[in-house]
């Protein structure tokens, strides 16, 4: 699966977010300090944005087929 460009800055831009949120506002109040808020929010901002690249490529997928069947 290759990805296009409003893709790439989609996935980006929310791996960015996602690791702002946890490593500023979820992390501390979890009591995470340390190497380890730094590995849960590279783990958290890693985990959102490939589960909405596995849902796209789902869709996408399934959008396929219906057309193959339909042909």
């Amino acid at each position: 699966m290759t990805l296009k460009s409003r893709q790439k800055i989609i996935y980006f831009l929310l791996a960015f977010v996602m690791y702002l949120l946890f490593r500023y506002l979820l992390g501390p109040r979890f009591g995470l300090e340390g190497i380890w808020l730094t590995i849960t929010s590279y783990v958290f901002a890693l985990i959102f944005p490939s589960i909405y690249l596995y849902r796209l490529w789902a869709t996408k997928r399934q959008l396929i087929s219906m057309e193959e069947t339909n042909l």
